[in-house]
């Protein structure tokens, strides 16, 4: 017989899903920042939330939760840096700058 494990949560805090999802703005917000046809803008926009969804969709995972203070730094590639802190347990509540 073999037994199989059953997986409900994922190897990731939903802080570092966050972190995950900010990784695609650098590519395509200062696109629509500067881009004077409103329309390119709203593909930009709308690209950069379709991006990050292929990190969510179709997982039916529960992120962990992280705990009351938890911090997450990170520098991406272009320079850009990301603080995050989880500041509430109930409801969760995640502060970033």
């Amino acid at each position: 017989w073999r037994v199989s494990s059953i997986q409900c949560c994922q190897p990731k805090t939903i802080l570092e899903i966050g972190s995950l999802m900010g990784g695609f703005t650098h590519l395509y917000l200062p696109r629509a920042a500067a881009s004077s046809d409103p329309v390119e803008r709203m593909k930009n926009v709308v690209s950069c939330f379709v991006s990050a969804m292929t990190l969510t969709c179709g997982n039916f995972l529960k992120p962990l939760n992280p705990i009351l203070g938890e911090t997450l730094q990170v520098d991406y590639g272009d320079g850009s840096k990301l603080y995050m802190e989880q500041t509430c347990h109930h409801p969760p509540v995640s502060a970033f700058y």
